[in-house]
């Protein structure tokens, strides 16, 4: 699932943040549906109103694109009967959950469907927010497919469809961290698994978390041919045993180990390095600048009226 705009604290674009569509998702079947096309990218179906035949031409462009760059990490893997689905407006995108999608819900992957459901961009986002959507979901399409039957925690299932689509972790997302750092706010990694139900700002968080653990899963593993072999022992044998086949550790352990690395790298004393304190000092001159041109407008607009109003004659 998909977020509309980030929330994050100094970030320097709207983020999209997003959320695996769970089992607690009611099927579209039997939703009444307007009228669609369909467009074919090999075996993968997109489904669209006539309207939105021109996105469901960027779409298979984005297809084009990034299912090969799905291959290194997941090996080859047949996403036959699966689907893309354009959202014409906010009932097609909603109608079908009965309330058990979140408002802030931007895209979505419906696993027992092999469906993929993004809004288009007529009515909400852009093209480029529609590209960061495919990348994530197309995420989420290649980990049901190749880990299938087993599971993979809800943080790595998140923090890889990010990871995957181009999420960093900014200057602005990098003072959050440090704040929840500083005040012990980070959330156990098993509590992502609810982020479904999860206000706005604390789902913001978790997807943040997740990102990061992502990011040292990736330092541990080093390169990506090493990612793409535990991707084939998770198919394998499935998560845990994986994880200690080639990190050596447990579930548990690499959450410490994670969050030792987490506290380290945005300890709060990260405002001290010399990139922070640039844009610190840019903001705060912005707000010094700022509080010194209403003040002198203020004494400007006061002479005037006293000049206005002169001595009675």
């Amino acid at each position: 699932m998909k977020r509309r705009n980030s929330i994050t604290a100094g970030s320097r674009r709207g983020m999209a943040a997003l959320l695996l569509a769970t089992a607690l998702l009611s099927p579209l079947s039997g939703q009444a549906v307007p009228e669609r096309d369909t467009l074919w990218h090999r075996s993968i179906a997109i489904i669209h109103a006539p309207q939105d035949s021109a996105t469901a031409d960027v779409v298979r462009e984005l297809l084009d694109i990034y299912l090969a760059r799905m291959a290194p990490y997941f090996g080859p893997q047949d996403p036959t009967g699966a689907r893309i689905r354009i959202a014409a407006n906010k009932r097609d995108f909603f109608g079908g959950f009965h309330g058990n999608v979140p408002e802030w819900a931007g895209a979505l992957y419906i696993p027992s469907q092999r469906m993929i459901l993004v809004k288009s961009p007529r009515w909400m986002g852009s093209h480029t927010k529609l590209e960061q959507d495919v990348r994530h979901e197309l995420t989420h399409l290649f980990v049901d497919i190749a880990f299938a039957p087993h599971e993979v925690p809800v943080w790595y299932n998140e923090g890889l469809a990010e990871f995957l689509s181009g999420e960093q972790v900014d200057t602005g997302r990098s003072l959050q961290l440090a704040w929840m750092v500083s005040r012990g706010d980070l959330l156990p990694l098993d509590s992502l698994s609810r982020m479904i139900r999860f206000s706005s700002p604390r789902a913001e968080l978790a997807y943040l978390q997740s990102l990061t653990a992502v990011q040292h899963m990736a330092r541990e593993l080093e390169t990506t041919a090493a990612w793409a072999d535990f991707h084939h022992s998770v198919a394998e044998m499935g998560w845990t045993p994986a994880l200690n086949r080639h990190l050596g550790m447990t579930p548990a352990a690499f959450e410490a180990r994670y969050l030792e690395d987490l506290k380290a790298r945005y300890n709060p004393l990260v405002i001290l390095n010399t990139e922070y304190l640039l844009w610190i000092a840019l903001i705060g001159v912005g707000v010094i600048g700022f509080a010194w041109m209403r003040h002198r407008r203020r004494v400007i607009l006061a002479r005037w009226e006293r000049e206005e109003d002169g001595p009675a004659g």
